[in-house]
This record gives C-alpha cells, sequence and structure tokens, in this order.
C-alpha cells in the first residue's frame, strides 16, 4: 500500500470517526459494557474524569510510535523468518513469492490458534478505552 493510499485510509477512518456515525457509535458502546472491565471509568465525577482524559491523551501519544515499533519488529521477525526458510524452499524450488505468502499464512494461523492468549487482553485494553472516550465526552 502506498503512502497516498494509507494516508487516504487514516483520512477517511478519521472523517467516519469524527462524524459519528450509528455504527461508531455502536462499536464504541459495546466495548465500553464489558463485564471484564467491572467498575472500571464509571463513574461521572471529576477525578475519573482527569483520569480518562490521561489515560486517552497518553495513548494518542504513545499509539503510533507504539504501532510503529510493533510493525518494524513484526517485518523484521518476517523477514528472519523468511530468510531461515529459504534452504528448505530452495530445495523445492519455490519461489520467494509462494516462500513469502506460505510464511505469511503459517504466522496467521499460529496467531489465530493462540488468539485466546492475546484476544481477550486486546479486548480489555480497547474496552477501557471505550469507557475513557465516553467518560470524558459525556
Amino acid at each position: 500500500m502506498g503512502s497516498k493510499t494509507f494516508a487516504l485510509f487514516v483520512l477517511t477512518l478519521l472523517v467516519v470517526w469524527l462524524s459519528g456515525t450509528p455504527l461508531v457509535d455502536r462499536v464504541v458502546d459495546r466495548l465500553a459494557a464489558q463485564p471484564q472491565l467491572g467498575q472500571t471509568l464509571v463513574r461521572a465525577d471529576l477525578d475519573t474524569r482527569t483520569d480518562a482524559l490521561t489515560l486517552l491523551f497518553f495513548c494518542t501519544l504513545a499509539g503510533p510510535l507504539a504501532v510503529a515499533v510493533a510493525m518494524g519488529t513484526g517485518a523484521f521477525l518476517f523477514a528472519v523468518l523468511v530468510e531461515a526458510a529459504r534452504p528448505a524452499t530452495r530445495a523445492l524450488a519455490m519461489p520467494d513469492g509462494a516462500t513469502r505468502a506460505t510464511i505469511a499464512l503459517a504466522v496467521g494461523s499460529a496467531a489465530w490458534l493462540a488468539r485466546d492468549a492475546w484476544l481477550p487482553r486486546s479486548l480489555w485494553v480497547l474496552g477501557l478505552l471505550a469507557r475513557a472516550y465516553r467518560v470524558v465526552v459525556t
């Protein structure tokens, strides 16, 4: 994906988010209503609003950096896996594109099979951010 296409994609997501479409509101409400969050960020007092605003500020500030680091690390590990599998794929006379696709499919399948390890925590963090967003906005 080119940089112009990615910038247009991000801009489109931002416009959809800021337009307040019912779909966005439903997704935020559903994430914020997770039972795992308990009574976190439920009250509407000043301390809770301050905590929610601080959480959103730091996630907005550190989020792009964390995504860039995660993508760089993932790309590096993917390149290492492709190079480690290269002798075997050369013996099978596989082209480089097929090698990369096979490795990507294997890594994606492993992530899908291990979703019980990472998905609940990810949903908890997204729910916490959704609750913080609701507390700050309302």
